[in-house]
This record gives C-alpha cells, sequence and structure tokens, in this order.
C-alpha cells in the first residue's frame, strides 16, 4: 500500500512542475500495481489450441476492448464485404500470419478484419519510452514504459508468456491477448527488445493516422510485415545481439518504429531508427564517449522534444542526476521509469530488464 501512495504523491508533486511535460499528463486516477499472469505457450501446437487457454482466460476483457473499438458496429456489413477480400490478401503476403490472425479470431468468435485491425493498431495510436544503459561495472540495463489510449482495457488483457518450440524456451514476452507481435521481450541470455512508435512533432492525431495507414497498405501490398511481427520472428530465428540486431536493421517492415536493444556485454545496447525499407539513425551505448545510456520516446533522437512532450529530455535529465555510478535495476524502476512525465496518465506497464542474467520484471499499473 505504502509503495503505490508514495508514487501517487510523486506524481502529485512531478506535476505541479512545467519543466516537463508529457501529452497525456499526469496520472489522474489511483494507481493499483500487480504483475502479468505467467502463460507457456507452445509454438509446435496447431494456432488455435496455442492460443486456446490464453483467450478463454481473458475472453471478456478481449471482447470488452474490441467493443470499445467500435468496429463492429459501425461497419458491419462492410467487415462482412472485407472478410472476404482481407484473408487472400493477407495470406498472399504472409500465410502464416494470415493463418494465425484466421484461427484466433475464429476461436474468439469476431471477424478476420477485426482481428487485422487489432495487429496494427500498435502502428497508430502506442505512445513509449525506452531506456538502455550501462552501469560502471558493465551490466547492460534495459527499461521499458508502454502508454497507450486504452490503458485500463489493454492492462486486462496483457500476460506474460514464455514462448518454447521443441521443448526449448525461445523468449519472454509481455503480451497483449490477440495481438501477434512482440512489443516487450528477452532472450535470456542474449538480449532483450522494447519497440517505440515513430511520430513527427506537429502532426494531428488525423494525419498521423492517415499517414500511416495509406503507407502501411503500400507497404502491404509489397509482402512487408508490420514491425512488432517482424521482431517476433527475429526472436524466434536469431539467438544473440549481434545477430539480432543485423536482423533488425536488414528487414523491411510496413511501417517506421524505433528498436530498441540491449545484449549481455558492455556497449551492447542501442537505438535503430528504422524506416520502412532502411535504416535512418542508429546510436549506441559508448562510455569512452561518455555515452553511458541512449533515451527514446517517440521522436527523433537529433532533434529536440517538442515542449509539451519533452519524455526524453526528462528521462536523460533523470539519469543524469542520478549518475552511472548510483544505478540499479531497482533505481532504474523507482527513479527514472516510475516518475512523471515518463509515467503519465496512459502508461499502463514498466518493463525492467536484464538480459545477462535473464531479469524480466513488469509492473502493471492498471
Amino acid at each position: 500500500m505504502l509503495k503505490p501512495l508514495f508514487l501517487f504523491v510523486c506524481l502529485i508533486y512531478f506535476s505541479s512542475s512545467t519543466e516537463y511535460n508529457s501529452i497525456h499528463g499526469p496520472r489522474d486516477s489511483p494507481i493499483i500495481t500487480r504483475v502479468p499472469k505467467i502463460y507457456d505457450i507452445n509454438l509446435n501446437l496447431p494456432y488455435k489450441e496455442r492460443w486456446a487457454r490464453v483467450i478463454d482466460d481473458y475472453y471478456p476483457q478481449f471482447i470488452d476492448f474490441v467493443g470499445q473499438l467500435n468496429i463492429s458496429d459501425k461497419a458491419q456489413n462492410l467487415l462482412k464485404l472485407l472478410d472476404k477480400f482481407d484473408y487472400p490478401l493477407i495470406a498472399a503476403y504472409n500465410k502464416e500470419y494470415a493463418q494465425e490472425i484466421k484461427a484466433l479470431t475464429e476461436y474468439a468468435n469476431i471477424s478476420f478484419t477485426e482481428g487485422v485491425v487489432l495487429n496494427f493498431i500498435y502502428d497508430i495510436a502506442a505512445q513509449c519510452t525506452s531506456i538502455v544503459l550501462q552501469d560502471p561495472e558493465g551490466n547492460i540495463y534495459h527499461g521499458r514504459n508502454l502508454d497507450f489510449p486504452y490503458a485500463p482495457y489493454l492492462a486486462n488483457m496483457t500476460f506474460h508468456g514464455r514462448y518454447f518450440r521443441d521443448g526449448k524456451l525461445l523468449y519472454e514476452a509481455v503480451s497483449i491477448v490477440g495481438y501477434l507481435g512482440v512489443l516487450t521481450g528477452i532472450k535470456p541470455g542474449a538480449y532483450s527488445f522494447s519497440i517505440d512508435m515513430y511520430e513527427i512533432p506537429g502532426d494531428t492525431t488525423h494525419i498521423h493516422n492517415i499517414t500511416n495507414l495509406f503507407g502501411g497498405l503500400t507497404q502491404l501490398l509489397r509482402r512487408k510485415l508490420s514491425p512488432a511481427y517482424v521482431v517476433r520472428k527475429g526472436f524466434e530465428n536469431t539467438e544473440d545481439y549481434e545477430s539480432f540486431v543485423k536482423y533488425l536493421r536488414e528487414t523491411d517492415t510496413l511501417s517506421r518504429a524505433f528498436y530498441i536493444v540491449a545484449g549481455t556485454k558492455p556497449g551492447q545496447g542501442t537505438v535503430i531508427t528504422k524506416f520502412r525499407n532502411h535504416v535512418q539513425n542508429q546510436t549506441s551505448l559508448d562510455v569512452e564517449k561518455g555515452r553511458w545510456h541512449v533515451v527514446q520516446s517517440n521522436y527523433k533522437g537529433d532533434i529536440p522534444d517538442p515542449a509539451d512532450d519533452n519524455r526524453a529530455t526528462a528521462g536523460r535529465d533523470f539519469l543524469n542526476k542520478i549518475g552511472a555510478n548510483n544505478m540499479s535495476l531497482q533505481s532504474l524502476f523507482d527513479d527514472v521509469m516510475s516518475v512523471y512525465p515518463l509515467f503519465n496518465n496512459e502508461t499502463f506497464y514498466t518493463s525492467i530488464m536484464q538480459p545477462s542474467i535473464g531479469y524480466f520484471n513488469t509492473t502493471m499499473w492498471w
């Protein structure tokens, strides 16, 4: 009880300051902390069997979220028409992806089109903050906050998945029911990952969404995958930090994104600014040059944060004030990721990771 109360008091304090801002504002509702339930997912199973237990356990919350999107209510006849074309279209560029979405939606009794929308929703709505840093002993830490407009709903359908194939643990991820990509995950002993959506300051939500939609459709026809699904395949098929980073750099995607990766050795921490078919920029840890941390929100790192959303600036300031000598997994959580504006009104989980020891701790905030 004391920790949530302490955090709430801290948020009130920081919200009175005009130095740091988030477009979502400070938390204005009670803070309830918990950890996500753990599920073992066997990737050898047929798609429906693979996801059956998770869907069964979260079915009311899942249907509630689908209802909040108002997809079916507003366009029932259009959905029926789209369903006739969507599956062949998706299957044409990636049959496995289409089959998995189809099996999931049939089991959950929603339309295929609704399943597709759910699997592309991150590309148009999410905001996040990610941090990689190195302490004086060479330990690499990775912090991640995920912000989303439907935070309370998503928090109620979020779980910790442990993904196996042939009895081998491939990776762990904070997963959302019905979403097939990886937004936050770790391959213990190898690397950890988080993805931040790419935004352009000054874009209105309407313009941004339309741009992403048409850009995504164009790339879909060119057989490109969503960034989060590309990441999932990387977790399944790459074994170490270097090969994972190379794979992310070289694999084309439907949309732009920031890839944040932490490894197990000194210097293994990087942010890749990934455009659809090329890398726009990459910034990595380099302690000798004074870069012991890299902070990424949703804007390019080589331009100033917008005044109404300076999470990255705040994150750097918090880290520099604490100092590398005083950094730990706990201080990263308590003194950086849990403080406004990094923690804001739409933050629904915080993950702290250290790949070298397989540490992966997630706190749900609803």
